[in-house]
């Protein structure tokens, strides 16, 4: 399966922005070749707990990597270096071992060898699948579905890729299966005849690529989303269904009967010709993800070395421009495989796009992760608590919001109470965001704004209140005080002076700023200095009103 996501990319943003959230759909999706679209139609939000799973199931395989660069970190860390050993008779010796880098581009170099050498028998096996007696395996599948139908109190169900639910209602006398949604009234009929087809065309649900495009162009105009349900319910009777995965690991033993070792791997694709490979060898490859957190606070030039060149799109095994080079420990030549992902994360706090390495700029593609306060609005968060099945009352009680908005509707009709009524405003959290971080890109710059992540646990919190008052003092304040560090009383300019334990007579002018001692953002310098007054010293009412009052003059 090709994969349209680029090879080399790095989310970057302010903390709290989701950027670790969005690295790991990203590698779920690159790992099992969906687009972007294919990924949303199988992990909806509803599904993050699934997708979760997959995430460290990868890892777990291998397929996924993770590593933290940092100040100590170095090019023997992340490809190769030398490491003493104790000989067996007590002396001291060194040897080459491979860092995380070296050894999954030599797991995904395997996996094009095992790609290569597989072609003529996967083919053999997809031969024998479809020619199995597909009317015998339906005749079955329907006594199958007919026993279950009388002796369950509910009918069978099918699942669609993106997790509603299809109810079986009837079959027809030409053995055509009668379904409908189970939160709908229309009838849908799956025939016999277009579920052959898909059955010849698709050995697996998961080669699906978009189920839309790909449906129709198989059987026609149809239910699409109907249809992948049925044909996964027959593929999963026909054989235990395990999403990928398994189909994969049936294919290595097949192949080579079991995995070898890291070693016997090293040595089979030692003299491997990237120039031999196909497109079809490209597809059939497992894709390897790496993802390097925090990839600005390390030495980027040092820690990659001479490979910054080879993981270029161009420069990497199989293509026209490929490029390898002779490594300076184990002088093994060394070349970047093509199915190889690089994804990397980037605290923009910590340093700015433009300090990075010239040479790491032109070779990565950037995605800016910024603040969403949108994401706080109070029908969102609302719908979010109710998907988890959690009372209401006390998010109502802590979120401005005075009816139920269309937004929220849905799912508070599925997952909440049948009548709720939202009491009047207390605070608004996308306001309070959209507020402080117009202040601090004022005063600092946008690259050490607040994300929006701090405040999403808010939504699950038993009592808001309490858990904002925590938030406050455990983890924006010092933030922000480490931000002011060399000007504190710049923070009275953003928060305001019901964060002030200093005298509050004075107030500013500057409708801009957050009420202050001050008449002016840089009229501070004759002033006490600002001390922080901490959430713990303060009432509820007054944290209420100190929070409050930050977007609210």
């Amino acid at each position: 399966m090709a994969s349209s996501h680029p090879l080399n990319q790095i989310f970057f943003g302010p903390p709290g922005t989701g950027k670790t959230y969005h690295t790991i759909d990203r590698a779920v999706a690159v790992v099992e070749g969906l687009s972007e679209q294919s990924f949303r139609e199988q992990y909806p939000p509803e599904a993050r707990e699934r997708l979760r799973r997959q995430f460290e199931r990868y890892k777990e395989t291998g397929q996924i990597a993770f590593v933290t660069f940092h100040q100590s970190f170095g090019y023997e860390d992340f490809v190769e270096g030398l490491r003493p050993r104790r000989s067996e008779q007590g002396g001291l010796t060194y040897e080459v071992e491979d860092g995380i880098f070296k050894q999954l581009c030599t797991e995904a170099t395997y996996a094009l060898y095992v790609a290569q050498h597989r072609p003529a028998r996967t083919i053999t096996t997809r031969e024998r699948r479809t020619n199995r007696d597909f009317n015998a395996l339906y005749f079955d599948f329907m006594v199958d579905l007919k026993q279950r139908m009388q002796s369950h109190v509910t009918p069978p169900i099918f699942t669609t890729r993106s997790g509603s639910e299809v109810m079986l209602t009837g079959i027809t006398g030409n053995n055509n299966l009668s379904v409908r949604h189970t939160r709908g009234n229309r009838t849908y009929v799956v025939s016999k005849g277009r579920l052959r087809r898909l059955y010849e065309r698709f050995a697996h649900p998961d080669e699906i690529q978009n189920i839309t495009t790909d449906i129709l162009e198989t059987i026609g105009g149809c239910n699409t989303s109907v249809y992948w349900a049925v044909f996964r319910a027959l593929k999963e009777f026909e054989q235990p269904f395990d999403s990928y995965v398994l189909e994969k690991e049936a294919l290595y033993e097949e192949e080579l009967l079991s995995d070898p070792d890291y070693d016997t791997k090293r040595r089979t694709i030692a003299d491997f010709d990237y120039a031999s490979l196909t497109e079809l060898d490209r597809r059939w490859a497992d894709r390897y993800v790496l993802i390097i957190d925090e990839i600005n606070r390390g030495n980027v030039a040092g820690i990659f070395g001479e490979l910054i060149t080879l993981i270029e799109p161009d420069k990497r095994g199989g293509n026209a421009e490929a490029l390898s080079v002779e490594l300076p420990y184990s002088k093994d030549r060394f070349t970047v495989p093509p199915n190889l992902y690089l994804i990397g994360t980037m605290n923009t706090a910590d340093r700015s796009i433009e300090a990075l390495d010239t040479a790491l700029r032109r070779r990565f593609h950037f995605v800016e992760m910024p603040p969403q306060p949108a994401l706080l609005a109070a029908e969102r968060l609302l719908a979010e608590r109710a998907r988890q099945g959690l009372a209401l009352a006390p998010l109502q009680d802590f979120l401005q919001n005075k009816t139920t908005p269309p937004q929220v509707a849905e799912p508070l009709a599925r997952y909440g109470p049948k009548k709720t009524t939202l009491t009047t405003p207390q605070v608004d959290l996308k306001a309070l965001l959209f507020t402080l971080n117009r202040r601090i890109e004022r005063l600092l710059d946008r690259n050490h704004c607040l994300g929006h992540a701090y405040f999403m646990e808010l939504a699950f919190a038993p009592d808001p209140w309490e858990a904002l008052r925590q938030l406050f003092r455990d983890r924006l304040l010092p933030l922000l005080q480490e931000y002011f560090f060399a000007t504190p009383n710049q923070l009275e300019l953003v928060l305001g002076r019901h964060f002030s334990e200093g005298d509050a007579s004075s107030e500013s002018t500057d409708d801009f700023f957050a009420e202050s001692r001050f008449t002016a953002p840089y009229a501070w310098d004759e002033q006490p200095p600002f001390r922080l007054k901490s959430p713990d010293a303060m009432s509820r009412e007054a944290f209420q009103e100190a929070v409050i009052s930050i977007y609210r003059r």
